[in-house]
């Protein structure tokens, strides 16, 4: 007879519950959009062009980056300096889409470098996620490593006293104990026009 597997810990807990009923993609997204709307970071405008080619899985919603402090349009402070941060990353003009994302709670405590083949979030990705899921900080605060500081350290979303906090932290040899590595597969810019399919150079896909 064959070995039999173990049984996990996450296969015995749900073995107690009826069986997780998963949104269709259709229904995340309007999730998002109507979560983006009410908090006003995003308009139903920025949503329109993506709406006929809507991937599955976990995908994000980044809308334009407002201008001056990011935090402060989610009710949360910064304990960074603006003008101490770098995107290192290159986007498509948003509106855009994150693809395939992992949030990072499978690499908590780990070193906050992203996985082969995949990108770190940027800051404002980093609160946009938070915006719409904040039920991420139950498990884990995010380092968002597509965004460098001056000093080397790297800068990271938390939750305090129920409003997000952007620090900045330097890694040591024992890690981050609470702390995980958001990540995306891809980025995908809006969708070109009906009347300008043959100029495909503002949607390309950036890693």
């Amino acid at each position: 007879m064959p070995k039999a597997q173990p049984l996990t810990a996450e296969q015995y807990r749900a073995l107690q519950r009826d069986p997780i009923v998963l949104p269709q993609p259709e229904e995340l997204f309007d999730y998002m959009v109507e979560t983006l709307v009410a908090k006003r970071l995003a308009t139903y405008a920025d949503a329109d062009p993506f709406r006929a080619a809507i991937p599955k899985g976990l995908f994000l919603l980044i809308p334009p980056k407002p201008d001056g402090d990011l935090l402060s349009v989610v009710n949360g402070r910064s304990l960074v300096s603006g003008r101490d941060l770098r995107d290192a990353i290159a986007t498509p003009p948003a509106p855009y889409l994150m693809i395939d994302i992992e949030d990072g709670r499978r690499g908590i405590g780990g070193p906050p470098v992203p996985d082969a083949g995949r990108s770190p979030f940027l800051i404002w990705e980093g609160i946009v996620h938070a915006a719409i899921f904040p039920m991420i900080f139950e498990s884990h605060d995010l380092v968002l490593g597509g965004t460098e500081h001056s000093s080397g350290a790297v800068p990271t979303l938390c939750r305090n006293r129920s409003q997000p906090e952007l620090r900045a932290l330097f890694y040591t040899a024992g890690g981050y104990p609470r702390c995980g590595v958001p990540t995306c597969a891809l980025r995908v810019g809006s969708p070109a026009p009906v009347s300008s399919l043959t100029d495909t150079s503002h949607c390309d896909l950036l890693l």
